[in-house]
């Protein structure tokens, strides 16, 4: 403790919009993301794996693998990679 104040872990809570709105930034993208949009149709690549994995850690603290992305079709697979960081 310094000062007498207690440390606070950051908390690593955003809504699913605020995400969204991040990743379309991230991603450079002109249309706003819904969830729905498939992987293809954003123009899904190797770059976007990336921007997706940084902004998860930066954003809500977590590690996100390759593996866990494989299986990803739609933006809703990658949100519910995350599900249980949004409120």
């Amino acid at each position: 403790m310094t000062g007498g104040k207690a440390f606070t872990e950051r908390q690593w809570i955003m809504s699913k919009t605020e995400f969204l709105k991040a990743l379309q930034q991230d991603l450079a993208l002109d249309q706003e993301l819904t969830g729905t949009e498939t992987l293809d149709e954003i123009g899904w690549d190797s770059m976007s794996s990336l921007s997706f994995v940084a902004l998860s850690d930066s954003k809500l603290g977590l590690q996100i693998s390759g593996d866990q992305l494989a299986g990803c079709k739609t933006v809703n697979d990658l949100l519910a990679i995350i599900g249980s960081k949004l409120d």
